[in-house]
């Protein structure tokens, strides 16, 4: 428990870090390298790999989504079924990262476990 919240947090740090002057994208760098180092089990790995950059996103978001009174998200709303809910369309962002990251963490642990002979 006490690596797979180090990780979590780990994730959330560095993902922040280079998202900041790199691609969104960039958050799969983290993900995957600590899915490698970490030797979490997939499961656990894909939990650390989503709720870090899910916490990460709603950091930033936040951050930068508040000061502007949510213009931004709430024009970015009405472009998809949410009807301008600016609320619904950060929790859609945010479960969007969150996948990418969980399931790069995943690929990651899965790749570092050794195969089984059947």
């Amino acid at each position: 428990m006490k690596k797979l919240v180090i990780t979590l947090f780990l994730i959330a740090i560095i993902s922040s870090i280079l998202q900041s002057f790199m691609p969104w994208w960039s958050l799969t760098i983290p993900c995957f390298i600590l899915g490698l180092i970490a030797k979490l089990k997939p499961l656990r790995s894909f939990v650390a790999g989503f709720i870090g950059i899910a916490l990460s996103w709603t950091i930033m978001i936040l951050i930068r989504d508040y000061p502007n009174q949510h213009l931004l998200s709430k024009k970015l709303a009405t472009l998809f079924p949410f009807e301008g809910n600016h609320i619904l369309f950060i929790m859609f962002c945010v479960l969007i990262g969150g996948m990418v990251g969980g399931l790069f963490a995943w690929s990651a642990s899965v790749l570092s476990t050794p195969t089984r002979k059947l």
